[in-house]
């Protein structure tokens, strides 16, 4: 009976001084790893926005370098290729504003506290 009660008691001395030693660690409010915090989650899903922007801009770009390349040959007017050009400014414009925000959202994302 002796023997029983001094296992039960070490055995709860060990796990309590166990479980002391872990108490900062679960009161520290970041415990859990960055990835399950909201902010991070929206970084990352803001940087896939970026991306499919990016990519949707690409695909606009080159079509709007095929009907810039289709009017030329068909020798379209002088406004038609003014709105052309237009076009395909205004596409890189967004293109690089695209990029810009991507390479902020990583900039975040490796600076992140």
């Amino acid at each position: 009976m002796n023997t029983k009660f001094k296992t039960i008691f070490l055995g709860t001395l060990v796990a309590g001084s166990l479980v002391a030693s872990a108490g900062p660690l679960l009161a520290w409010e970041n415990w859990h790893g960055r990835h399950d915090n909201h902010r991070w989650t929206g970084i990352r899903r803001d940087m896939g926005n970026d991306r499919r922007d990016l990519r949707q801009d690409h695909a606009e770009l080159a079509r709007a370098r095929r009907q810039l390349a289709f009017d030329r040959w068909h020798h379209a007017g002088r406004g038609r290729l003014a709105w052309d050009h237009q076009h395909i400014q205004d596409l890189l414009n967004d293109n690089h504003n695209d990029r810009r925000d991507l390479r902020w959202d990583r900039h975040e994302w490796f600076d992140w506290d």
